[in-house]
């Protein structure tokens, strides 16, 4: 019975730089979702200041 030996080298390095493309991806999108969420932040106080009814 024939069996194929892959070297567990190649697929750990393999492995390794999938996660680290992962990895680079996900920090990409925290940033983009911190941006939008400061975007957010910023506009609702813009508007809470805005339609705030001063005290008579």
């Amino acid at each position: 019975m024939k069996e194929q030996v892959t070297d567990m080298s190649i697929v750990l390095q393999d492995m390794k730089a999938k996660m680290w493309l992962t990895h680079d991806t996900i920090n990409e999108q925290y940033a983009e979702i911190a941006r939008l969420n400061r975007n957010i932040d910023f506009k609702i106080a813009r508007f809470i200041r805005k339609t705030r009814v001063s005290p008579s």
